[in-house]
């Protein structure tokens, strides 16, 4: 069934029904009734079933590669290019499987859940579909999406002579191409893409940590066929993010190719239903974050509404000068005595 994290894992189950189960009751009776008492589980079993159990935040995804029956040389390059991006969140098998995930799907269920992974990518060759991938993905161990493609005109990360990028990084992603806008397969592949390369999840990015991009451009020829799968290719570049000096605080960036580089032709798809898709999507409320009243958070700043009552200006209290009120008091004096004065003259 091939290789994979997980295989030593498994061996600390205790099931019902297996060699590890004590009959309850007396002599024959018991064991023929049929009775049984599973073994209590051990402190590393607790702890693999604790670690599957669903979480407000997941863990980083993990990916299986997984060659078919038959594969290429082509392929295998292709598979060890890309499982090279994802690491340190990789599962290589090792070993050829018999898996055709468009005719069973139950293989890559079985993987999923051994490996608890839920990406793949998936190589194979043959005369019908020479130089074969296939990347999907899996919600609660049971396939959710794929899609298929024929792969042309590749090149190794070697064939550019270039180093090696930084294990974890991870990369900026670019889809061109009205394509992208306006097929919907095409819009499923970049989010199962980004999905694929998206990583840990940070509040802040340092510019230098940008090292690589990963380039999709969908050929202006892609069409959709009524009631087909579109028909076309996706051209996949990866590019090394260089900054050099610009006289100014940003610097100016160039792009170097450094492979893997290769054109994707499309084949076969698969896709989720809208209601699996919305399950599988769906934010527990834990995550959600609390709206704040009369606050507004935007990609600059956070912004804040006060509501104030009706001002009362005759109640406001202005500031009070010392010289100011001498003043009065001298114009209030002059102003009694100017009356006395008339009122005598009268």
């Amino acid at each position: 069934r091939g290789e994979g994290r997980g295989e030593e894992e498994y061996s600390d189950y205790e099931e019902e029904g297996q060699g590890g189960e004590e009959s309850i009751g007396q002599g024959k009776k018991g064991k023929e009734a049929g009775v049984t008492k599973a073994r209590k589980l051990s402190a590393r079993a607790k702890k693999i079933i604790k670690k599957r159990e669903p979480k407000i935040i997941e863990d980083v995804k993990e990916a299986m590669f997984i060659k078919g029956p038959k594969t290429s040389a082509v392929i295998l390059k292709v598979l060890s290019d890309l499982a090279g991006l994802k690491k340190p969140n990789a599962i290589i098998m090792k070993k050829k499987n018999e898996v055709r995930p468009f005719e069973s799907e139950s293989s890559i269920d079985f993987f999923s859940d051994k490996n608890d992974a839920s990406l793949f990518m998936y190589g194979s060759h043959n005369k019908k579909r020479p130089h074969n991938l296939i990347i999907g993905r899996t919600f609660d161990y049971h396939l959710l999406d794929m899609m298929e493609f024929g792969v042309q005109n590749f090149k190794c990360m070697q064939d550019f002579g270039s180093e090696d990028i930084i294990e974890g990084s991870k990369p900026a992603f670019i889809f061109q191409g009205e394509a992208f806008e306006k097929i919907e397969a095409l819009q499923t592949f970049a989010n199962i893409m980004t999905d694929f390369y998206r990583g840990e999840v940070y509040d802040k990015i340092d510019l230098k940590s940008l090292d690589h991009v990963i380039v999709c451009t969908a050929s202006p020829d892609i069409v959709q066929p009524e009631g087909k799968d579109p028909e076309g290719t996706i051209f996949f570049r990866h590019y090394k993010i260089v900054l050099l000096r610009s006289g100014t605080n940003v610097p100016r960036v160039e792009l170097m190719e450094i492979g893997p580089s290769m054109d994707l032709v499309l084949r076969r798809m698969k896709f989720a239903s809208k209601e699996l898709m919305k399950e599988a999507t769906r934010v527990p409320k834990g995550a959600k974050k609390r709206k704040i009243k009369n606050i507004e958070t935007t990609a600059f700043a956070k912004l804040g509404t006060i509501h104030k009552g009706r001002q009362d200006f005759e109640q406001i209290q202005t500031r009070k000068n010392k010289a100011l009120k001498a003043l009065r008091n001298e114009r209030e004096e002059e102003g009694e005595g100017g009356e006395g004065g008339e009122g005598e003259e009268g």
